[in-house]
């Protein structure tokens, strides 16, 4: 899990330089890395539920309605959504965002629609928005294994470390680089 939270912090970085630039096709850039980080997290997010139902309905119903489970696991963003919003991982003001955002990058990235006017806003916008659900997301083990390379964007954050002599990273380190990317953005 380590490795998955570092990738993103990883994204996030390049995207908050990316954005610093304030010119449309480093904007365009950022606001995809932004978008499959957003992207990446609430499906991360869908298979810990799954695996929740998995252990929890050994003994007991299911905890998360396994049909809104199953359809955030597959391939189109709005079912993720609909599991963010009916476990209360987010606001439903920050997942109509989310979800708007995400319908924008796809014009702009898949339909070549430059909007100039507006790319750059809505890019730190969603930056924003991407460090909230980054912030919500609470992985139950935040686990590393030997095998997992931290890289060199996430160390600024959370700093590096030896996989034998620091075998779990407090998910605090993660929650104060979200935070510290936000204020950046902001």
């Amino acid at each position: 899990m380590i490795q998955f939270l570092a990738d993103n912090l990883d994204q996030m970085d390049l995207a908050i330089d990316q954005l610093a630039m304030n010119e449309r096709n480093f904007d365009r850039f950022a606001l995809m890395l932004i978008d499959n980080v957003v992207e990446l997290t609430l499906h991360q997010y869908a298979k810990d539920k799954s695996y929740e139902n998995d252990l929890w309905g050994r003994f007991n119903p299911p905890r998360n309605d396994p049909k809104v489970v199953a359809a955030a696991l597959g391939p189109y963003f709005e079912k993720k959504i609909k599991l963010a919003r009916n476990t209360k991982m987010l606001t439903d003001e920050v997942l109509d965002s989310i979800l708007y955002l995400h319908t924008f990058r796809n014009t702009a990235y898949h339909r070549g629609l430059r909007h100039e006017g507006v790319l750059h806003a809505l890019a730190l916008f969603y930056f924003k928005n991407a460090c909230t659900v980054l912030s919500n997301y609470l992985p139950s083990i935040c686990g590393l294994s030997s095998k997992d390379i931290i890289p060199h964007r996430a160390m600024k954050y959370i700093g590096s470390f030896d996989t034998m002599s620091f075998p779990m990273i407090g998910k605090d380190k993660f929650q104060a680089a979200w935070k510290r990317l936000y204020e950046i953005a902001d």
